[in-house]
């Protein structure tokens, strides 16, 4: 029993006095541990910027800003950035890649314009993954690939159902 309070309480939980940079994604500094903040999806310390290859399942790799030979990381003013909406219906989530799950009703995304970025949508328990609707109309598995252009919002729904014929969802 003791084994597995503590197995429980270690994989439960967020804070690492040693965490690296760019490992852990975030949606608020509170999900960040060790003088670490949350900044564009990813924990880092101040002035560390994470960076991702979109569509690779793979760690963000870590700019140290106060580096002199650090590359360019754009910032807002370098490229033009757009909203991603997603919204779920009835009971799952969905994870942009390289941001935080939505688990919500909808969820905002700021990210930059013209860039695809992958969605997966995974039902909750007694759910079954139905269709994408909005920019994802038309993609029939659970994973959507879009690529918002901005500077209207993009959207993208995921519609979840119980299982077995008639299956409702809970609108």
């Amino acid at each position: 029993m003791f084994r597995r309070v503590a197995l429980s309480l270690a994989l439960t939980s967020c804070y690492a006095p040693d965490l690296a940079d760019c490992a852990v994604t975030c949606g608020a500094d509170r999900d960040c541990g060790g003088g670490q903040v949350c900044t564009a999806g990813t924990c880092a310390r101040e002035g560390i910027t994470c960076t991702a290859i979109p569509g690779v399942d793979a760690p963000a790799s870590v700019v140290d800003a106060s580096d002199p030979d650090a590359p360019h990381i754009p910032d807002s003013s370098d490229a033009p950035v757009t909203t991603l909406r997603v919204k779920i219906k009835d009971l799952g989530r969905v994870t942009p890649d390289g941001f935080a799950a939505c688990t919500t009703g909808e969820c905002l995304y700021q990210l930059p314009a013209g860039q695809p970025i992958a969605l997966t949508a995974v039902p909750a328990a007694n759910r079954i993954f139905e269709k994408w609707e909005d920019a994802c109309t038309g993609q029939l598995t659970p994973v959507c690939t879009i690529t918002p252009t901005g500077p209207a919002e993009t959207r993208a729904t995921a519609k979840f159902k119980k299982p077995g014929p008639g299956g409702e969802d809970d609108d």
